[in-house]
């Protein structure tokens, strides 16, 4: 039996590699993203965590016993809060850039999404060719089958006479 050959496979099977490579850097650039966005969360939550100890240092019911607090006739340690506010001002320094990062990453995927959508349609327009082609073929296929069929039956009408 024939059997269908696509002449243009080879660009078929590019335009599919094609796509398989901008589905890998979109996967990529998404990996990315997730850890920045991981990064960004743990600098919030450790925001959140020294302002809460620091909240509880200076409110005036005492933050943590041991004399350490401003409770009544307590001291603040002025020194311990300082310190503690340095570090959330840098945390949040740290969590800016990381935001910044964040947004080169997302117009990077952005863009990586955008290339893939355009891959997949360079790949499927081939599809669309090979399928109307293959198509074409069968039907032509067919056309040559029933012809022989014709032409054997015309044959036997012919000797059976």
């Amino acid at each position: 039996m024939a059997k269908f050959r696509f002449r243009l496979q080879p660009l078929l099977d590019l335009r599919e590699r094609v796509e398989r490579d901008r589905r890998l850097e979109v996967a990529s650039i998404e990996g990315e993203r997730r850890l920045v966005e991981g990064e960004i969360a743990g600098f919030q939550s450790s925001i959140r965590a020294i302002r809460a100890e620091l909240s509880a240092a200076l409110s005036p019911s005492g933050g943590g016993g041991g004399g350490g607090g401003a409770g009544v006739g307590g001291s603040v340690d002025v020194r311990s809060a300082r310190m503690q506010m340095n570090a959330v001002l840098a945390l949040q320094v740290k969590a800016q850039q990381a935001a910044i990062r964040l947004a080169g990453i997302v117009q990077r995927l952005e863009a990586a999404r955008s290339r893939l959508l355009e891959a997949a349609r360079d790949r499927r327009a081939v599809e669309l060719l090979r399928e109307k082609r293959l198509a074409a073929w069968k039907d032509e296929l067919r056309r040559r089958e029933a012809a022989a069929n014709d032409e054997l039956a015309v044959m036997r009408s012919g000797r059976s006479d």
